[in-house]
């Protein structure tokens, strides 16, 4: 059937030998109608990056030339308020007000869309690598809280999204280039704030005081299926629900995620793990 008479057919007049000729009743004087449903299926997209304490060159702020019919607040700009950027809270452009865009430098880890102003904006390719919340020194019986820490971001086009944080692998622990389990020769994870004569590691989100330990991945030999390996344990949760603004292509506000460590006794030597951020739509 072709194209148009597949038409005429949804207006109810195609016989079994082709067109058929309508009643003479059933004519309008100079028009008929019909309806025709166009759809797309747009799939859910969602994007995260992470800046942490040690990536490189942070922000640089670009003045931007609005036309006019823009929402600053909405497009994610910035003005200047005694010398420091912050965000604008002007939903119609103010005339005489400077706004300026935010362009992140640095390490930054980009996953998952990319919007045709990625690259404008300083975004790395997907997947370009682990941010870096590195530079802390501790000597014998020390702890902080402060230094290190991440500022996680996401940017979707559906109405919500969360953001959830597991270690990478089964080993949880900071670990130098051994796997040794004898105590002194790494750092564990930890619930609770990180002491300083005792050995361990916590995260805690925005200005939090509680302290919890960051929640296992799977093994790498793990095989829902096969029944094989350990399953990752339940993520820890960053942010249980959050909005993107009504610009896809603007990040929401930043989650912040702190590290803090206590060295106890550990021996000397440099202490790493990888984990892993999940924002997921909803």
């Amino acid at each position: 059937m072709s194209k148009t008479t597949k038409i005429i057919a949804a207006l109810g007049v195609v016989s079994g030998l082709g067109v058929a000729a309508m009643p003479a009743l059933t004519f309008a004087d100079t028009s008929v109608s019909g309806n025709v449903k166009v759809e797309v299926e747009i799939t859910p997209a969602i994007a995260m990056k992470i800046h942490s304490n040690n990536d490189q060159n942070n922000y640089t702020y670009n003045a931007v030339t609005p036309e006019g019919s823009e929402n600053p607040s909405e497009e994610g700009w910035y003005v200047l308020d005694n010398g420091d950027y912050v965000a604008s809270e002007d939903t119609t452009v103010q005339p005489g007000t400077t706004y300026y865009e935010q362009i992140d430098g640095g390490n930054f880890g980009f996953v998952g869309y990319e919007p045709a102003s990625a690259q404008a904006s300083g975004d790395l390719a997907p997947n370009a690598g682990p941010s870096l919340a590195t530079g802390l020194q501790l000597s014998a019986n020390q702890a902080d809280l402060t230094t290190l820490w991440s500022d996680i971001y996401v940017r979707s086009n559906t109405g919500s999204f969360k953001i959830e944080l597991n270690d990478a692998d089964d080993d949880t622990a900071l670990r130098n280039a051994s796997v040794s389990t004898t105590a002194n020769e790494f750092i564990p994870a930890q619930s609770g704030e990180p002491v300083a004569a005792t050995a361990g590691w916590a995260v805690s989100v925005d200005d939090s005081t509680t302290w919890v330990a960051v929640p296992a991945g799977a093994s790498s030999d793990y095989d829902a299926e096969q029944g094989t390996g350990t399953a990752a344990e339940t993520p820890l949760t960053v942010l249980a629900s959050g909005t993107n603004t009504t610009n896809p292509l603007a990040y929401s506000a930043a989650k912040r995620v702190n590290y803090g460590i206590a060295s106890g006794l550990t021996k000397t030597g440099v202490y790493s793990d990888i984990i892993t951020y999940t924002a997921t739509t909803q």
